[in-house]
């Protein structure tokens, strides 16, 4: 589920982070509210295997809100090391990645 934000593993990541990493649960989870569940009015069937359509889009919610096109191109200006990059916008170098293949 959090995987494309979070890494490979989501749960080991935040024990050794801790309060860093929970906006992008929040927000991982703000985008199944707002794209998925009619503002709470449609019940969420999670499945916590493989990777739907779904929890994409929840990803691609949270990537969009937690990097910025315009901060994060600037961010990529300043430096192409995407562990800096991934640091500073609190994700993991894969969402990082992800989102300078998208955008960048």
């Amino acid at each position: 589920m959090l995987d494309f934000l979070l890494g490979n593993d989501a749960l080991s990541a935040v024990v050794a982070f801790g309060l860093v990493l929970i906006p992008a649960i929040i927000i991982h989870e703000l985008g199944h509210f707002f794209l998925h569940s009619n503002m709470g009015e449609v019940p969420i069937v999670a499945y916590r295997q493989g990777s739907t359509r779904i929890e994409w889009e929840a990803n691609w919610f949270a990537a969009s809100l937690l990097m910025p096109k315009v901060e994060f191109l600037a961010a990529l200006k300043e430096t192409d090391d995407l562990t800096r990059i991934a640091a500073k916008f609190k994700v993991s170098c894969e969402a990082a990645r992800v989102r300078k293949e998208a955008i960048g």
